[in-house]
């Protein structure tokens, strides 16, 4: 069995112990296609954390017909026996395997000769067992680098590999990632829209979609997304367009988000799914299929968009869209756009990256600078991605090194080692203690209490375990300070907080219902294990221990109880009602 932060997976192997399984093909050959496609959108649609489905008995009798009760009896004894063995409920709800149920599904023919609809439904539900059990595998960290592990790692290291692939799909709110994207896209549009270099590229895209511009994107996506948002109970969300005199350009905008065809192999982290979040079932009739991804094409899909877009013009008018989208968007306009609008009516010392490297000697300098007496925090901004094929390719040594390579250090081929944010943040450090920055020195060394920030920009890295990777370098960082005689003790463990926290907290930030130094210290006490405390079992020790290890964006909701939702949220709410059309 495989855990999860909601509970425990049925898997084929525990469910039907006695029975080798088939292929997928075998399952699902003669079970009527569109029948496929339902269920497939179906088992993904439902949140483990909030569906009523979550509970192993109401998915069973919502599966299972009268007919098939031998079956259903038979299962239903497994998942009860497996719930008192495990003292867990049992749940088959996991979005990664529906998702790759539903790839599969689209890849087959439509079979000549039909299964009858009783056979059907436990082919169906064994194919199902079959991709919980192909996507959890991946999970289990090999016993011979286990063993390489410092034992007091195991435990934060073996989640980080259980949830990091799959993250994305479990902790989240459809509603504040609808919020979080539309600002995204809004001021990407934005930014766009004022660099002339980037007018070919809006150009390729208008043409591609069939816009006139870059506000006719919303008018066509936000109809499917509140479509969406309407029916979010419901098994499947069919959209129809109406047969009006703008009919035919409709399509031609769903078309270009429509899938069209599958690899033969099935996709190493659904980019597919994730580019056309609807499938055609015919003129005028299309179907979504996740929600995650249709609301995420919002602002997610405008990167890999774009950057498409980029490598197919001759002549480039940006010298490389990676730097003018990590660069000069995410971090210089829309990290600091943010940074201004909470903090704008502070007296708060606040510098960009630019701003200190101008007053430098040598570059190299963090992205964001904001002191309050004898507050510091840098902040280092990190628009960084995991290749699909080692997010998802089940390898935690791969993993490590992956994430070393975006945050701690990257080696080159010339054996050289380039800094990133831990060593970025740590050399600045550094700076602070020495009174090396000519644009602050009127603070104490000995009295300032340093705060270090890594920002990121993707929901992949809202994994819990990953803030405690991070530490341990940080950590073998710092003990090069201490050696070179530098008094650390006032240095903080590093914050990972992701930009669409930021977002969603900027009013309650702006307004001062909590300073971020002030939430970021409650973070930081919530990760301290009290191993003094009294457990009641060994799974209360265990949850304990996990509470430890969320990250930030978690932790701020259940810490505020959502208290940007008790606050006027001017920021993105003045972005989103340009765009809301009125009821």
């Amino acid at each position: 069995m495989s855990k999860f932060s909601f509970g425990l997976l049925g898997q084929f192997e525990t469910i039907l112990p006695d029975e080798i399984p088939l292929s997928p093909e075998e399952y699902l050959k003669g079970v009527n296609r569109e029948d496929l496609l339902r269920v497939g959108t179906s088992l993904i649609r439902h949140n483990p954390n909030n569906s009523p489905l979550r509970n192993w008995q109401d998915l069973l009798h919502m599966w299972f017909r009268k007919g098939n009760e031998a079956f259903k009896s038979y299962v239903w004894h497994k998942s009860k026996q497996l719930s008192i063995q495990h003292g867990a409920p049992i749940s088959f709800l996991y979005p990664p395997a529906g998702l790759r149920f539903f790839e599969f599904a689209y890849n087959l023919p439509e079979s000549e000769v039909l299964l009858d609809e009783l056979q059907s439904e436990i082919n169906l539900f064994k194919a199902y067992l079959y991709f919980i059990s192909d996507v959890t595998k991946k999970e289990t960290v090999h016993e011979a680098y286990i063993e390489e592990i410092p034992i007091d790692h195991r435990p934060a290291l073996i989640l980080l590999h259980q949830q990091f692939p799959n993250s994305e799909f479990i902790n989240v709110n459809i509603y504040d990632v609808f919020i979080c994207q539309m600002t995204k896209a809004y001021r990407l549009f934005e930014f766009m829209e004022g660099r002339p270099e980037a007018d070919s590229l809006l150009k390729a895209f208008y043409q591609q979609f069939g816009l006139d511009n870059w506000k006719d994107y919303f008018k066509y996506l936000l109809p499917l997304v509140f479509a969406e948002t309407k029916k979010m109970d419901a098994a499947w969300t069919d959209i129809s367009v109406p047969q009006n005199e703008r009919f035919e350009q409709n399509c031609f905008f769903l078309d270009a988000l429509s899938l069209k065809e599958m690899d033969e192999e099935l996709n190493a982290d659904f980019k597919l799914l994730r580019g056309n979040p609807l499938y055609k079932k015919g003129q005028g009739l299309y179907s979504i299929i996740y929600p995650l991804f249709l609301v995420e094409k919002l602002f997610k899909g405008l990167f890999f968009h774009f950057k498409s877009l980029y490598d197919l013009m001759p002549e480039k008018t940006i010298a490389s869209w990676n730097t003018f989208y990590t660069k000069h968007f995410a971090e210089s306009y829309l990290l600091y756009n943010l940074f201004e609008y909470i903090y704008e009516k502070r007296s708060y010392l606040r510098l960009t990256g630019d701003q200190m490297d101008a007053s430098l000697a040598k570059k190299g300098g963090i992205d964001y600078y904001i002191r309050s007496g004898k507050h510091l925090m840098l902040f280092e901004s990190k628009s960084v991605f995991i290749n699909a094929d080692i997010k998802q390719g089940g390898d935690l040594q791969k993993l490590q090194e992956a994430l070393k390579s975006k945050f701690y250090f990257e080696l080159k081929p010339d054996g050289k080692t380039k800094p990133k944010a831990v060593r970025q943040l740590v050399r600045n450090v550094a700076r602070v203690l020495r009174l090396e920055n000519p644009f602050d020195i009127n603070y104490k060394p000995n009295n300032i209490i340093i705060y270090p920030v890594i920002v990121v920009h993707d929901s992949t890295f809202n994994s819990p375990g990953l803030n405690y990777l991070i530490d341990i370098w940080f950590a073998e960082e710092l003990k090069t300070l201490e050696r070179e005689g530098l008094d650390v003790s006032r240095v903080r463990k590093i914050c990972i907080l992701n930009v669409d926290s930021l977002i969603l907290y900027s009013d309650y930030l702006r307004l001062k219902k909590m300073t971020l130094v002030e939430l970021v210290d409650r973070y930081l006490a919530a990760r301290e294990f009290n191993q003094h405390r009294q457990f009641r079992d060994s799974d209360h020790l265990r949850s304990a221990y996990g509470k430890t290890l969320l990250p930030f964006s978690v932790f701020i909701d259940e810490f505020t109880d959502v208290g940007f939702k008790k606050v006027p949220n001017t920021y993105w709410q003045s972005i989103i009602s340009k765009y809301i059309p009125e009821e």
